[in-house]
């Protein structure tokens, strides 16, 4: 998959016949802003996938110097013990590699399904994989703001 500025790219269609990832994910690059469309539930298969395409697009993003992402996270936000495991390992390839964005940003509305508890599971991974910020907000504007602002002193 060929990652572009230009058009959108997807989870879709990705995987073995046999063990398709579980859940989807879309993304558009908005400037220097990484912008995400996910929904779940969400398996280990979806988190190893994921890997190759957010290389590509974290590729391209910090080339052009510091970059966010922003998560919008619907219908469900549940993943397992493997999937947390598996992006675990997937982000640290990034940090290692220094493509890691300046921070992502989740939005998580309450009525998402594991809104109450998925937050600080997610948070916790991306520490874990030394992510420089990770926060997860109830609000699209709450997390536009705190991106922009780490953008801001990125570039400070």
């Amino acid at each position: 998959m060929t990652i572009s500025r230009d058009q959108p790219f997807s989870t879709e269609g990705l995987g073995k016949a046999l063990f398709r990832p579980h859940g989807r994910a879309d993304w558009r690059i908005d400037g220097d802003v990484l912008r995400t469309d996910v929904v779940g539930p969400f398996n280990r298969e979806l988190a190893e996938a994921i890997g190759p395409i957010l290389h590509q697009a974290y590729a391209l993003l910090c080339a052009q110097g510091p970059c966010a992402e922003v998560v919008i996270v619907h219908g469900s936000a549940l993943a397992g013990p493997e999937a947390l495991t598996a992006l675990t390992g997937e982000l640290r390839k990034f940090v290692q590699e220094g493509l890691a964005p300046v921070g992502t940003a989740f939005v998580m509305a309450p009525e998402v399904e594991g809104s109450h508890f998925m937050p600080a599971l997610l948070v916790q991974s991306f520490a874990h994989a030394g992510w420089p910020a990770c926060q997860v907000f109830a609000t699209a504007d709450e997390a536009e703001a705190w991106v922009q602002g780490l953008l801001a002193a990125a570039r400070a």
